[in-house]
């Protein structure tokens, strides 16, 4: 696809952590992170949104494009193309440990990687904004609640799952993980406030109506 690829300064952080592991391990993890963002970019392509970039930062990859002309449902199945990517990439890694002969020591990188996979999906699919999964979670739920009403849920929803998965990733030492999620908990505060703030406005104008 001709999606230009870039990278952020902070990505040296996440790639130093991917080869740690080993320069094949983390090439294909990070062929894997970047084949999950081309499935969100093949999918939104399907429904004629361009993408303009993908950038690997420290986080992550981020694939630039502007679904918002999409309805809720379009952009649910442009969110879980990603993860799905890294289901089909572990499953078929799982297949080929089983159906193919190989040494101890591939079977070994063959299986992180595969469960790498797994875990970049479930991950995702996390219900926490600007994860995949807040996408699934908004359409689930944009039909019960108005628009506002929908940011406020969605916003203390993130806020809450990403402080227990801050506390547990602590606890068991994952502390890249720790460190993600505490940042989506102060960004998340910061929505808290800024929805309160407009909240408060609305009140007041509304008030000065009435007088």
């Amino acid at each position: 696809m001709d999606v230009p690829v870039y990278f952020h300064f902070t990505s040296v952080v996440m790639l130093m952590m991917f080869f740690q592991l080993g320069v094949l391990i983390g090439l294909c993890m990070y062929t894997s992170l970047l084949l999950h963002e081309f499935g969100h970019v093949y999918v939104a392509r399907r429904f004629g949104i361009p993408t303009t970039k993908v950038v690997v930062m420290i986080f992550g990859m981020v694939a630039f494009m502007n679904i918002e002309s999409l309805s809720m449902a379009r952009r649910a199945i442009v969110a879980v193309a990603g993860p799905l990517v890294n289901v089909l990439i572990g499953c078929t890694l799982f297949v080929a440990m089983l159906a193919i002969p190989m040494s101890a020591s591939v079977m070994s990188t063959v299986g992180i990687l595969a469960s790498a996979n797994f875990l970049f999906a479930a991950f995702n699919m996390l219900p926490i904004q600007p994860l995949d999964g807040s996408h699934i979670l908004r359409w689930i739920l944009h039909r019960f609640f108005n628009e506002y009403s929908l940011k406020k849920v969605m916003t203390y929803t993130s806020l809450y799952a990403a402080a227990i998965f801050c506390f547990f990733s602590a606890k068991l030492e994952m502390y890249f993980t720790a460190v993600i999620m505490g940042i989506i908990v102060c960004w998340m505060l910061f929505e808290v406030s800024s929805t309160t703030d407009t909240s408060n406005d609305e009140e007041n104008n509304e008030d000065d109506e009435d007088k």
